[in-house]
């Protein structure tokens, strides 16, 4: 997946971020991104409740994604990045963040990043909690009862 499109008289599309509100490590790192964030191209979602989500994506399959990994979406481009692909385009949305997103993109590189963020991604409550951070309960999908299942939604 490409890395995005070119910059022109310094804009960047403005990313809507998917994220673990419940983890207290991603929730330090969007709070950290969001300080640094001055020219406001980050939107940061930790919670799924009524976002609007890329119209391509399916909400269950969206949201059972979301419960994995960090998910940028260009709004404006309709691309969305995950793992460590979507902490580069934070990266590349902050001032002077391309200096700290270039390593993300390199191929070898990149690849041992993911590798890193697979790692982690599914410890990360445990992490928040050893490092002393607040920790919600992973987020678990209820089982759907008798009678209970929704028609499908449909974009629009």
């Amino acid at each position: 997946m490409s890395s995005g499109g070119p910059i022109v008289g310094g804009e960047r599309p403005k990313l809507r971020v998917f994220y673990d509100g419940g983890c207290g490590v991603c929730e330090a790192c969007a709070g950290w991104a969001l300080r640094r964030d001055t020219h406001r191209r980050l939107d940061f979602v930790g919670q799924l409740d009524g976002a609007t989500i890329p119209p391509d994506r399916e909400r269950a399959a969206f949201e059972a994604l979301c419960e994995t990994t960090v998910v940028a979406w260009e709004r404006d481009s309709g691309r969305t990045y995950t793992r460590h692909r979507a902490v580069a385009r934070v990266l590349d949305a902050l001032p002077l963040g391309t200096l700290l997103s270039w390593p993300l993109k390199l191929p070898l590189i990149g690849a041992l990043f993911g590798l890193a963020y697979d790692a982690f991604s599914p410890r990360r409550h445990r992490v928040s909690e050893l490092l002393g951070m607040a920790v919600c309960t992973p987020p678990q999908r209820a089982a759907p009862t008798a009678g209970s299942e929704r028609p499908p939604e449909t974009a629009g």
